[in-house]
């Protein structure tokens, strides 16, 4: 018989939520004791998606946990891929800031030197207003979520239905 390693992460859920204090237990990123429960509470969030499994596996899901988790309800792992890209894509979107900046301050220069006593304050202006804004976004907020664990089944695929058949009418039927 071979053995088969099924998605844990993407089916666990919190059978208990936890309102202790990550803050207050005492130990490291990874794990911490709490003094509430006498239990070590598991980060899965500082744990690759490998080692959080295999943690889940070797504690046959009795265990609690901490994990930050996305609104579409993905745990976030440290080798997260959509965390990654979101890195790379950060890292694209400051190094464009950048070169805006750098060119909003040469604008700005210029702009300066030429600009008469009866005008507003350059950052009120357009671009720069609108520029400003771009620098400084929103950061999207994450969800801690801690408490014991339930592993949920798996959601079943839904098997394809035949088409219908059309209805027939009573005046269509007595005319075979």
């Amino acid at each position: 018989m071979i053995a088969v390693n099924l998605p844990v992460l993407d089916n666990i859920r919190i059978a208990s939520p936890c309102n202790m204090s990550w803050d207050d237990m005492s130990g490291d990123a990874r794990v911490r004791h709490c003094d509430h429960c006498k239990l070590n509470v598991f980060n899965l969030s500082e744990m690759t998606r490998s080692e959080a499994e295999t943690l889940i596996r070797e504690k046959q899901g009795h265990l609690c946990v901490r994990y930050y988790q996305r609104a579409d309800g993905t745990i976030l792992t440290t080798d997260c891929p959509v965390g990654l890209a979101a890195a790379r894509a950060a890292l694209v979107r400051a190094a464009s800031h950048l070169t805006a900046v750098a060119s909003a301050i040469f604008a700005a220069i210029t702009f300066a030197g030429s600009r008469s006593p009866g005008q507003s304050e350059l950052s009120s202006q357009e671009p720069f207003a609108s520029l400003a804004a771009r620098l400084n976004p929103r950061p999207v907020p994450l969800r801690a979520v801690m408490g014991d664990v339930c592993i949920m089944p798996p959601t079943p695929t839904p098997m394809p239905q035949p088409p219908a058949k059309p209805m027939q009418s009573p005046k269509d039927a007595g005319a075979q």
